[in-house]
C-alpha cells in the first residue's frame, strides 16, 4: 500500500478510507510513500553490493506483525 495516484485509481472513492484503515493496522501507523520505496532502492543500489534475491517489504512492519 503506497500513497499515490496508482492506488487512488485502483481503490476509487474508497481510497481515503481504505488507506486510513491500512495505516491503523500498520505498526508505524501510516502507509508507505514513494520516498519510502525510493530510500530502500537507493540503499540497496549504493551500499548492499552482496545482497541478492531478497524480498524486502516496505510496509512499515505490517507483514511482520503478530
Amino acid at each position: 500500500w503506497v500513497q499515490g495516484t496508482w492506488m487512488e485509481e485502483q481503490l476509487g472513492e474508497r481510497y481515503a478510507d481504505l488507506m486510513e484503515q491500512r495505516a491503523r493496522q500498520t505498526p508505524l501507523k501510516r502507509v508507505a510513500t514513494n520516498d519510502d520505496v525510493a530510500e530502500v532502492v537507493v540503499s540497496i543500489a549504493e551500499g548492499m553490493h552482496f545482497v541478492t534475491g531478497q524480498l524486502i517489504p516496505v510496509d512499515g512492519g505490517y507483514s511482520s506483525k503478530t
